[in-house]
């Protein structure tokens, strides 16, 4: 084929069991630039159809069988080159250690960590201090959707935290892509809203009070495409103390209150972890960690529970 340098077509021995959400083909049409490394698969059959060029230099694999969509493993976010001023690679206040918090951490999944990506973020507060965040996600594989509610993917929370098991957070919010109603929505980009003040505890303690999202849409392909949202449509959620109508400059470290500046998976990545900053009692300040998405092989079916997928 004209202008295609390595294009291999992979049959797999055994196909998957077929599933409700499948379909029974995937027509590619998209144009590959040069040293563009890509992967497609379906359970049954891939045809090129009209439109579909892959330049010279670019490798293109395509697989037919058992195999699934996937974050790829290895891949994470690569930081992109930031504004001079801007003196933080986090959005939100000053902290004085981190963690990362991705897919799997503090939870039990039916399935590989691999299988998913996060859709949604939630923050609860104990005392005015926000202590705990969860991730929620779904299946990357739109074939396997499972419960439209999505489920928790991944959690921290503080040492400090002191809620006993039995009470519950209290001012518990949550920020979802579903909210958008967008199929195969993940997110890809963050912000967080923090109320200023000097390190100290309570609240002025640039603690973060609110996060926004901006998502991107993962094809049946696996080709991810960012949607930009005006600010009014962002999915938004917004603690007391947030300043929800101003927006940082970016030489803000933490003594003001407002959004601070975007923290983004690089276009063809979504997210599958936070970079969570703090300090002793409270969460300040959000990064994301990305993986791209990838036909992989499955060596059996998703198991489902009583959470969906």
């Amino acid at each position: 084929m004209k202008g295609i340098t390595s294009c291999a077509i992979i049959a797999a021995l055994f196909a998957m069991t077929p599933h409700a959400y499948g379909e029974s083909e995937l027509s590619l049409n998209q144009t590959l630039e040069p040293f563009v490394l890509k992967t497609y698969g379906h359970q049954y059959s891939v045809v090129l159809a009209a439109g579909f060029w892959a330049k010279a230099g670019s490798d293109v694999t395509v697989t037919v069988g058992n195999g699934l969509l996937q974050t790829l493993s290895g891949v994470v976010k690569v930081e992109p080159a930031r504004l001079p001023e801007e003196l933080v690679p986090y959005s939100g206040g000053a902290a004085t250690d981190n963690v990362l918090v991705e897919v799997g951490t503090n939870v039990e999944l039916p399935n590989p960590t691999s299988y998913y990506a996060v859709d949604g973020i939630g923050i609860r507060e104990q005392d005015d201090q926000p202590c705990y965040l969860s991730l929620w996600g779904r299946m990357v594989d739109p074939r396997y959707r499972g419960n439209l509610a999505g489920r928790k993917v991944g959690e921290f929370q503080l040492a400090k935290c002191n809620v006993k098991p039995e009470k519950k957070f209290l001012k518990g919010k949550d920020v979802s892509v579903g909210e958008l109603d967008l199929t195969g929505g993940f997110i890809r980009s963050v912000r967080v809203c923090q109320y200023g003040g000097p390190i100290g505890g309570g609240i002025d303690a640039g603690e973060l009070k609110g996060i926004r999202i901006l998502p991107a849409i993962v094809s049946r392909s696996g080709d991810i495409i960012p949607k930009d949202l005006k600010p009014e449509e962002q999915p938004t959620l917004v603690q007391p103390h947030c300043a929800k109508d101003v927006i940082l400059a970016n030489d803000q470290t933490g003594s003001a209150s407002g959004w601070d500046h975007w923290v983004s998976c690089p276009a063809d990545q979504v997210v599958t972890g936070l970079q969570v900053y703090h300090r002793e009692k409270q969460i300040t300040a959000l990064d994301v960690r990305c993986k791209r998405v990838g036909w992989l092989t499955a060596p059996k079916e998703p198991v489902r529970d009583l959470l969906g997928y």
